[in-house]
């Protein structure tokens, strides 16, 4: 009996002990329930602070490692980890570069990409696990962001205003009217001397001499009809025999002969230094157009009986409505024996109801005052012994140097166009002639041709024309060759070389193709030989990208030249995912868009658009669909069509348009709306250029390294 009892006894106690045992196995359990669930929140909330930390600081790494590790910092102290908010330490904080093709990161505080932050906690105690005979415990997360690799596209303006500011006939004496009170009165005339070095031609402004001075002509709007009249000093027979007017020769004979002794006497003589070399035997076309452009035209004669229709053919612009998109230059060569289509038909006109005592004076068309219709007294005849009404000179150029948007009034309100410098012969008026033809038109040619780049006859402000004198300048991406100076044209030349060096520092450790990415659109006209153009396709070879801004060159005033939309559309389809659909020939100007990158455009334009290809109801079923304020009213399409384009690329491409305004005849108000609409504003406007030619280099390169020093990050790892 006792043994039995002894034996049930010890039954109990060996329950206890198994009782003992089991609770400790539930006291584990329930700490690997409990405390491992709670490192596993606090790891999670570990990473989601160093996440937030280091693409916080990765933003911030352009403007500088302290920065990038005070972001870091105060955006860890806004998050907790285990019940307390996280700090991290500088030692935590690594600045370095990351290698997107090869995923790998390389702690470089030096020059930087990315940053890898870790998050920490130490010794926090466990719930439960004590029981096990562990207290406390360490843990940590890692996160690495990086900027942005972005595919970057400069869209250039090189519409034939992108000389203005080098138009010595008007432009110079408006700039230098804006700023004479300041510490920049000289900045007009800088400039001009600036291209007249690049051209060899001393010192601004130069000789100058009215047509047919040396002749002892009257210096008005008479004197080529004087050289060329009957008994004028064309006729004397010490004139050689090439030049010698004979009073039976035509009057296309005659203009042959004067010009060809206006180039190789006066022309040759004021302009030593001008090419191509004025010589009539060879370059008779060509300098010919420059006379027909300064030439000032005028009637002589018996005047006709007036015409009571004198009004008839002018047609009055539409009132109301919007306003027409600004125009420049003439389409056409207007030529004809009678001159009505080479001048400003209201000046003849009026030059007409001057004789008739009408209501016009000389004086307000800049004219000599004309004499009485005496018989046999009128200036510039007899011509082959007659007195007919006739305009002189015939079959003359119409492109003239009044015309070609001379002036801007878009970019100088209060300029006037230059009619003082018709009939004077001088650098002046020959730079005026280059600007204006700019560096694809050949004067000799007709305008619906002319712009041939494989046309000889280009003016030598022209990169395609052999005579172009190119000179050396250091610039921040090194020494290139360049051009001549003409302006807001060569300060976006030197800018765009100063971004894309920024761009080539902030990439320099990336391997080729994991980092950002370059091209240079550009755009002016539309027409067979104008249009948007990819002068550099997208590359990482940034220096190939910094010579191709070397000859940039702003197209002629002739015609519309600013065609906004084509050069953004064709960035946009530039910047598409390359794919074997998008681009199954893989055609380098084709789509060439990475699917890991941030799509950028960079618009740097100076005046407004004045051509486009959208159609009205295109963009007004766009603008009823995708309603915003931003969009100007029905009607205004040059403007409307860069909005939906600008639109379209931020909603279906996610991309990111800067306009970057540039000189003096930026339209504020439509830039603003382009940033706006693409929410690359600063409190609701776009970058400023400077309206002061002096600082156009320097403002634009601040802006381009403002908008390339933000890139934004990404979580990498």
């Amino acid at each position: 009996m006792k043994k039995h009892i002894g034996e049930k006894q010890t039954r109990r106690g060996v329950i206890l002990v198994l009782a003992v045992i089991l609770l400790v196995a539930v006291m584990a359990f329930v700490s690997l329930t409990v405390d491992v669930g709670h490192m596993a929140v606090v790891r999670t909330q570990l990473q989601g602070t160093a996440d937030a930390a280091a693409l916080a600081a990765a933003q911030d790494i352009p403007v500088g490692a302290e920065t990038a590790r005070a972001s870091a910092k105060s955006i860890a102290l806004l998050n907790k980890a285990a019940g307390d908010p996280v700090t991290i330490d500088d030692s935590d904080i690594e600045l370095g570069f990351f290698d997107f093709s090869a995923k790998s990161f390389v702690a470089d505080p030096t020059s930087a990409n990315a940053v890898r932050v870790t998050a920490r906690v130490t010794n926090q105690k466990h719930f439960f696990a004590p029981v096990m005979g562990t207290d406390t415990y360490d843990m940590s997360a890692s996160a690495i962001g990086m900027l942005n690799p972005r595919d970057i596209v400069f869209v250039v303006d090189l519409s034939g205003s992108m000389n203005d500011d080098t138009e010595p006939c008007w432009a110079t004496d408006a700039i230098t009217a804006q700023y004479s009170a300041t510490s920049y009165s000289t900045v007009a005339t800088d400039l001009m001397q600036r291209v007249y070095s690049d051209f060899g031609f001393g010192t601004y402004p130069g000789a100058e001499e009215y047509l047919g001075a040396p002749l002892g002509v009257s210096a008005d709007q008479y004197a080529y009809a004087e050289m060329t009249k009957d008994d004028g000093p064309l006729t004397d027979t010490a004139i050689a025999a090439t030049y010698r007017i004979f009073n039976s020769d035509d009057e296309p004979t005659r203009k042959q002969k004067a010009y060809a002794w206006i180039i190789d006497n006066q022309i040759a003589s004021v302009l030593p230094n001008a090419l191509p070399t004025p010589d009539s035997a060879v370059n008779f076309n060509y300098w010919s157009r420059y006379l027909d452009y300064i030439m000032r035209g005028t009637y002589v004669g018996e005047e006709p009986p007036p015409d009571d229709d004198d009004d008839d053919d002018y047609t009055p612009p539409p009132s109301g409505g919007p306003p027409t998109p600004p125009t420049t230059g003439w389409l056409e060569h207007p030529t004809g024996t009678n001159g009505l289509a080479t001048e400003f038909r209201f000046q003849m006109l009026m030059a007409a109801r001057v004789y008739n005592g009408g209501l016009w004076s000389a004086a307000s068309l800049g004219l000599t005052a004309l004499p009485s219709p005496v018989a046999n007294s009128y200036p510039g005849c007899p011509r082959r012994g007659e007195y007919k009404w006739t305009w002189l000179p015939v079959n003359y150029d119409g492109d003239r140097i009044y015309n070609f948007n001379n002036p801007n009034t878009t970019s100088f309100p209060t300029a006037s166009a230059p009619w003082g410098w018709r009939n004077w012969i001088g650098y002046r008026t020959y730079v005026q002639f280059m600007m204006d033809w700019g560096r694809e038109r050949s004067p000799e040619f007709d305008n619906s041709s002319n712009s041939n780049p494989n046309l000889t006859g280009k003016t030598p402000l022209s990169a395609l024309n052999p005579d172009c004198p190119f000179r050396s300048e250091t610039t921040a991406g090194g020494v290139y060759q360049f051009p001549p100076r003409s302006e807001p044209m060569h300060s976006v030349r030197r800018a765009l070389i100063a971004g894309l060096q920024h761009v080539k520092e902030k990439n320099a450790l990336v391997t080729a193709g994991g980092g950002d990415r370059v091209s240079i659109v550009t755009f002016d006209g539309r027409d067979g030989w104008h249009g948007p153009n990819i002068v550099q396709p997208l590359t990482s070879d940034f220096d190939a990208a910094m010579l191709a801004c070397t000859t940039l060159q702003a197209a002629s005033d002739i015609g519309a030249t600013t065609s906004t939309e084509s050069g953004i559309d064709l960035a946009r389809r530039h910047l598409r995912q390359k794919t074997a659909a998008s681009n199954p020939n893989d055609d380098p100007i084709g789509a060439q868009g990475r699917s890991f990158t941030s799509k950028v455009i960079v618009l740097v334009t100076d005046g407004m658009p004045n051509s486009w290809d959208a159609e009205q109801t295109e963009l007004d079923d766009y603008i009823s669909a995708n309603s915003s304020d931003e969009f100007y009213p029905t009607g205004y399409d040059w403007f409307n069509s860069v909005l939906m384009q600008t639109q379209q690329f931020y909603r279906t491409q996610r991309g990111r348009m800067y306009g970057v305004g540039m000189g003096l005849g930026t339209d504020y108000d439509f830039m603003d709306r382009v940033a706006r609409i693409a929410s690359t504003d600063v409190n609701g406007q776009s970058s400023r250029g400077s309206g002061n030619p002096a600082e156009y280099e320097q403002q634009l390169v601040d802006v381009l390294k403002f908008i390339i020093d933000r890139p934004g990050s990404r979580m990498v790892e």
